[in-house]
């Protein structure tokens, strides 16, 4: 089984949004700032650390937030090929900042003459569309009205 994972942080007293978790939305104008990739027992996703995974019941424990998931209409990835392919990768924190840009340029200024530059890292929606072999997407929300994902029932998950 396949499935993004579309989050939502919530916010806590003890335990508030990062910026960058709020920089993305408010940039976005959408409520998901991260994606992660569930194959079978195991969670793929790109954070500032890199690419990593993680267990499925560990993941959930993570933190508080709202999780959206969505199923791949026609995909059957093995985790392990999944680590393989993305192995080595790091975060792009600037790839981020390119992606702000363009949105900031066309959407919000309704300027279409902007070119993606190029970098050499990797952000948590590359990597969904990296192993769910899909067209490129620029940011986690995005992937919400994707026509090869089918929308799940939507859950919390809190941490210890």
């Amino acid at each position: 089984m396949v499935e993004v994972l579309l989050v939502h942080n919530k916010f806590r007293w003890s335990k508030p949004l990062t910026y960058l978790s709020y920089a993305i939305r408010v940039v976005t104008c959408s409520r998901w700032n991260h994606v992660a990739i569930r194959i079978d027992e195991t969670v793929i996703e790109a954070k500032g650390n890199g690419v990593h995974t993680s267990a499925y019941s560990d993941w959930l424990a993570g933190s508080d937030r709202i999780v959206l998931p969505m199923r791949a209409k026609k995909l059957d990835l093995n985790a392990d090929e999944a680590v393989l392919a993305t192995e080595g990768m790091h975060y792009g924190f600037m790839d981020l900042v390119e992606r702000f840009r363009k949105i900031v340029i066309t959407k919000w200024n309704g300027s279409d003459n902007y070119v993606l530059k190029d970098r050499t890292g990797i952000i948590c929606s590359d990597l969904a569309c990296i192993l769910l072999e899909i067209p490129q997407t620029y940011m986690p929300s995005e992937l919400e009205f994707y026509s090869g994902l089918l929308r799940g029932k939507e859950f919390v998950t809190y941490s210890a």
